[in-house]
């Protein structure tokens, strides 16, 4: 995987400031205030599919990229994490279940790495959690 980082930039063209790196797949908590993303930092798992590459993991950090926490740590590919339209949840995508077979279910966790629960059980792959209702865009 090539090394990858989170930027902010200010929106009147100002420029580029390093806000997470090792970083991706970002989400801006709804208050603004923390993002969650993915990392493969720590290099704890491992996922082969077509090739292998390090398991992600998902981490969450203030907005402006301090108090750096990481919300899950298993062997797995851990990706795709979203907030809760309330901030009081981040739902992601894993393999844990099966990660031989890979199968993606949908997790949720608690922003500060309790309660971790599964959301789905089906034999098809679930990708990319969206909270839907308040906040949706409706697409």
């Amino acid at each position: 995987m090539q090394r990858v980082a989170i930027y902010t930039v200010d929106p009147t063209g100002g420029r580029e400031r390093l806000l997470v790196d090792d970083a991706y797949e970002p989400a801006w908590s709804p208050d603004g205030s923390r993002i969650v993303f993915t990392s493969v930092r720590d290099r704890y798992g491992e996922t082969c599919f077509e090739e292998c590459s390090t398991s992600g993991e998902i981490y969450i950090a203030a907005a402006n990229g301090t108090d750096l926490l990481r919300l899950t740590e298993s062997r797995a590919d851990d990706r795709s994490p979203t907030w809760s339209p309330d901030g009081s949840h981040v739902a992601f995508t894993s393999d844990r279940s099966n990660p031989a077979g890979h199968e993606n279910e949908i997790y949720v966790i608690d922003p500060d790495g309790s309660e971790l629960r599964r959301l789905t059980t089906n034999d098809v792959w679930d990708l990319e959690p969206d909270w839907g209702g308040a906040g949706a865009s409706g697409h």
